[in-house]
C-alpha cells in the first residue's frame, strides 16, 4: 500500500486542519525489546503544505509489519 504510490495521496493534517497531500520518508526509531536497545526503519507521512506528521489509515500497521521483519533479520543466527 505505502511502497509503491504513484498518484498523491491525502489525509487529514492534524496542524492544517484539512486533507493535504503528504510525502512518506523513513524514520529511524529506537525500542527495548527483553532489555535489548534496537534500531528500527519505519516510514513516516509528513503534510507537504506544513511538514507536520500523519498518521494516514494503515501506515501503523504497515510500519508494525515492517519492524518485525526487521528484527527477524536482527535475531535470526544465520549459521542456524
Amino acid at each position: 500500500m505505502f511502497t509503491n504510490q504513484t498518484e498523491p495521496v491525502e489525509d487529514l493534517c492534524p496542524k492544517c486542519r484539512t486533507n493535504r497531500p503528504y510525502t512518506l520518508r523513513k524514520k529511524e526509531i529506537q525500542k527495548k525489546i527483553n532489555g535489548k536497545n534496537f534500531h528500527f526503519q519505519i516510514s513516516a507521512a509528513y503534510c507537504s503544505v506544513c511538514g507536520a506528521e500523519m498518521s494516514p489509515p494503515g501506515l501503523i500497521d504497515y510500519n508494525i509489519k515492517e519492524v518485525e521483519g526487521q528484527y527477524q533479520l536482527m535475531t535470526t543466527d544465520p549459521f542456524s
